[in-house]
């Protein structure tokens, strides 16, 4: 399970990590006001609708919200119109580290706290 490790050290890294084993568990802390999200992080492969049914609604519902999405393999048949960064598995926390520093903080590309 890629999700755990990749959590570990994004946390380590410095960020708030929330961690979704589903589409719908991902679609209730999102609607969740109680919770501010800055970026998603999605894995394509999710048990039950798949990841980019997730972003489709993202696009609709929160179109400016970053989103960076993992895969391991890219099909023509996927519309990933959305999504800020498309990373390819296997991959290191540390791209996905830079993928969010990019996406969060554009012109800098760097972390506040780096």
């Amino acid at each position: 399970m890629v999700r755990r490790p990749v959590a570990r050290g994004l946390t380590l890294a410095g960020f708030r990590v929330l961690q979704a084993t589903n589409t719908a568990e991902a679609r209730r802390e999102i609607d969740n006001p109680m919770i501010q999200i800055d970026a998603i992080v999605l894995d394509l492969l999710l048990p039950g609708t798949p990841g980019w049914v997730l972003l489709w609604q993202l696009r609709q519902d929160a179109p400016s919200m970053p989103v960076i999405i993992l895969t391991g393999v890219l099909s023509d048949d996927v519309d990933l119109t959305g999504a800020r960064k498309v990373l390819l598995k296997p991959i290191g926390y540390n791209s996905i580290i830079d993928a969010l520093d990019e996406v969060l903080h554009p012109v800098t590309g760097l972390h506040p706290a780096r």
